[in-house]
């Protein structure tokens, strides 16, 4: 489960899949304000529970489908060698507290994060060495504990859980797909969350330029179109070409 690397700083180099890029370019998002929502929404309670809370149950359950992906046995945990008998502890009284049916989530939320807390400072850290993950020379994003004890539990790096969540992003995909049924995948609904709003500050004023106006009319236009073409894979290929042409146009 765990990636080769020649040194502690390479394995957190971040690889931004193109459609990613062109997804939140279109979506009017940052790629690092898009990656913090993700993992600023990542809470051991909410892997735990079985209650749905929007955005929260999305980005929580990453961790465990990115490993499932990978089709790999369960192995134990590097990081929490030596702590296994707090870590067992910890786990039932945060299981307890998703069976507290008088609190809101959001309070058991909060009462978690101390126990959270007490994992982080005790476990070795093996896979999350550093809180913060360069995607430039300036962009930066900031690894929450919750986020680093869900990679130590897995024996995964952070670069692979995000670059999983980058890679299942395609709004190409996403659109052509969008009038079959079926439910999107975790990476992706959280995504569309993200792009209606969700993490981000509720203040924020979107403001479209003339050429971004006549994008999403062409946009619209390019969808009806595409409702005369029955294959899927072709409306995909269609659409990811114009929304590359897009980006690469406003970004040369």
């Amino acid at each position: 489960m765990e990636t080769n690397v020649q040194s502690t700083d390479n394995h957190q180099l971040i690889e931004i899949p193109m459609e990613f890029k062109v997804a939140c370019f279109i979506s009017k998002i940052e790629v690092a304000e898009a990656l913090q929502i993700f993992i600023n929404h990542v809470i051991f309670y909410d892997t735990l529970s079985k209650e749905y809370i929007e955005g929260y149950s999305e980005a929580s359950g990453i961790h465990e489908t990115y490993v499932q992906s990978k089709g790999l046995a369960p192995a134990p945990a590097r990081g929490l060698t030596g702590c296994n008998e707090l870590f067992v502890r910890s786990l039932s009284d945060v299981i307890k507290l998703t069976k507290d049916k008088k609190n809101t989530a959001e309070a058991k939320r909060k009462k978690s994060r101390p126990i959270v807390k007490t994992i982080f400072k005790a476990m070795k850290r093996v896979h999350t060495p550093s809180l913060t993950i360069y995607l430039d020379e300036v962009a930066t994003i900031h690894l929450s504990e919750d986020f680093c004890l869900m990679c130590e539990i897995q024996n995964i790096y952070p670069k692979e859980c995000l670059e999983y969540f980058m890679n299942s992003i395609s709004l190409a995909d996403a659109h052509a797909r969008r009038d079959l049924q079926g439910a999107a995948d975790l990476p992706l609904s959280l995504f569309m969350k993200i792009g209606s709003g969700f993490g981000r500050d509720p203040q924020t004023k979107v403001k479209l330029s003339d050429i971004e106006i006549d994008f999403f009319a062409a946009m619209n236009e390019k969808l009806l179109e595409l409702r005369r073409v029955r294959s899927v894979e072709q409306r995909t290929t269609i659409l990811r070409e114009f929304y590359r042409s897009y980006y690469l146009n406003m970004n040369h």
